[in-house]
């Protein structure tokens, strides 16, 4: 593994380089962001323990990104009509419509995990071998 690899992650990396005898894939890795991860309010009090490479996006970035999603959403009000035109003949609509629907993230009215109960919601996490 790199140099840059082995100080970021040094549990996975640290060592010495593995031998491939099944596989050929020296890294594998898992992203979870299916608002799976979660963190029950008040469960854990143990002090935080970042990993020295970890990232949060600036709220002032991601509401700035909201807002330019938006602003395309709001002049392209036509473009799901487009994408059903396209879709026509390929799939019945009812199809399209309970792909849509059982698309939980894609349900804005939707909540994905109670605030309530959740300390931590939405977060996106990065699991290596």
């Amino acid at each position: 593994p790199s140099r840059y690899l082995q100080t970021a992650c040094p549990a996975c990396f640290g060592g010495a380089k593995p031998k491939l005898l099944r596989s050929k894939a020296h890294v594998l890795v898992c992203l979870d962001a299916n608002f799976t991860q979660k963190c029950v309010q008040g469960k854990y009090d143990d002090p935080k323990v970042p990993h020295p490479r970890s990232h949060f996006l600036p709220e002032e970035d991601l509401k700035c990104m909201e807002s330019l999603v938006e602003g395309i959403r709001t002049s392209n009000k036509s473009g799901k009509l487009e994408l059903k035109t396209l879709m026509k003949g390929l799939l019945p609509e009812e199809v399209l419509d309970e792909c849509e629907k059982s698309f939980i993230a894609a349900q804005e009215k939707i909540a994905k995990a109670s605030s309530k109960h959740f300390a931590d919601t939405g977060l996106m996490g990065l699991l290596c071998r």
